[in-house]
């Protein structure tokens, strides 16, 4: 509660989306109803930093196929904030915005893969990250959990509260938390090889993302 209100909670997922696949669908509704979250946002990365030297499909298209991805799921919900910021697209930058846009009516939720949260200390502001949202880490099966609590003590006093299955710390909002889930065994990178390779995409993305793909050529090259 806040103010009286209750405090939407807002799940966040970034990244390029190119294209958009079953396994960022899985992820979403998993996190959905593990953290009973009100809706989940997906956020195309206009100019992401870490691949600056690598060729996006253009971010109309991303973010057409995101709508289309979603289009049968009313929770979920497709921003295009990034397409307005000049520079990079960092995270950190999209939390701050997301947190100036509800104030006090949501509560974000920033999902993020185990492997890129190992690494989060490489990231502009990363202490920042969790005074704008609770950080929520999918975890692989096989992946080791041995640096973690390295990682986590780099952004703050935190402690692991085992009564809400979370690291939390004084004074900061926000919270960890540290999911694991089934793998889902696709990547952008696969569909984009299966189509230049001209196979079938449907046990990888929905039918309509498969469909705007062969009508716009993307992935041929």
């Amino acid at each position: 509660m806040s103010n009286g209100v209750t405090e939407k909670r807002i799940g966040v997922l970034g990244g390029t989306f190119d294209p958009v696949h079953l396994g960022h669908l899985a992820v979403a509704r998993f996190v959905l109803e593990q953290q009973k979250l009100d809706e989940f946002l997906f956020i195309p990365a206009a100019r992401p930093p870490h691949k600056s030297h690598t060729r996006l499909a253009a971010f109309p298209d991303r973010l057409a196929m995101l709508r289309l991805a979603i289009s049968t799921s009313p929770m979920f919900k497709v921003s295009d904030l990034e397409a307005a910021r000049q520079g990079p697209s960092y995270s950190v930058d999209t939390l701050e915005e997301l947190s100036r846009h509800y104030g006090h009516a949501a509560r974000l939720f920033f999902v993020i893969g185990l492997d890129a949260f190992l690494e989060v200390d490489s990231w502009k502001d990363f202490v920042r990250l969790p005074r704008l949202a609770d950080l929520v880490v999918i975890k692989r099966a096989a992946y080791p959990l041995d640096p973690m609590g390295a990682v986590v003590a780099k952004l703050g006093d935190y402690h692991y509260d085992a009564a809400a299955s979370c690291w939390s710390a004084p004074g900061l909002p926000g919270r960890i938390f540290l999911l694991s889930m089934p793998p889902v065994e696709i990547s952008s990178t696969m569909i984009r090889r299966a189509t230049a390779a001209g196979e079938s995409l449907e046990p990888l993305v929905v039918p309509t993302v498969a469909a705007y793909i062969a009508e716009h050529g993307l992935y041929h090259q």
